[in-house]
């Protein structure tokens, strides 16, 4: 039987947005009988981007083909 460790965590965003959820590290560990064999874990990182859109944005549908235009 294998049992899985997921660790997590609510990094600070930086700005005025809320914190999500971040999944940090995954790691399996196999059972046999009464012996375990844990594995390392897989660690995540990541880089924080802005989500943030600023003046318009100009393309094409990715469906109809026509041009979009979308401005706030």
């Amino acid at each position: 039987m294998d049992t899985w460790h997921l660790d997590q965590s609510f990094p600070d965003t930086g700005d005025a947005s809320s914190a999500s959820l971040w999944l940090k590290s995954i790691q399996n560990t196999g059972k046999a009988n009464s012996t375990t064999a844990a594995m390392p874990p897989v660690v995540f990182g990541g880089v924080q981007l802005s989500n943030h859109v600023e003046g318009r944005i100009r393309g094409r549908c990715c469906c109809s083909g026509q041009d979009v235009h979308q401005g706030w």
